[in-house]
């Protein structure tokens, strides 16, 4: 049985449905980044189901990537983790 947790976004309005990931799904390749797949990811570090290194090698990210994903999860700042959101910030 998957564990469900809900987390309210920055707006209050919709709650993400994040399911806890098993390890094996967390290092499945994905061709696009979504919000959703990112709260998985960071869900399953800070849960020590995968440690970031696995994460760099079984995605092709850079750690400076996580780190930010990271920061935005643990303040609860799920705007900063939708797609195009550092493009919207830098035409701000």
């Amino acid at each position: 049985m998957q564990n469900m947790s809900g987390i309210r976004d920055t707006d209050g309005r919709h709650i993400i449905r994040a399911i806890a990931a098993s390890r094996s799904d967390l290092l499945k390749r994905v061709e696009r980044w979504t919000c959703g797949r990112k709260i998985k990811l960071c869900k399953g570090l800070s849960s020590k189901v995968i440690i970031a290194s696995e994460a760099i090698l079984a995605h092709g990210l850079t750690q400076d990537e996580i780190d930010r994903w990271m920061e935005a999860y643990k303040r609860k700042d799920f705007e900063a983790l939708k797609i195009g959101y550092s493009r919207k910030r830098r035409a701000a």
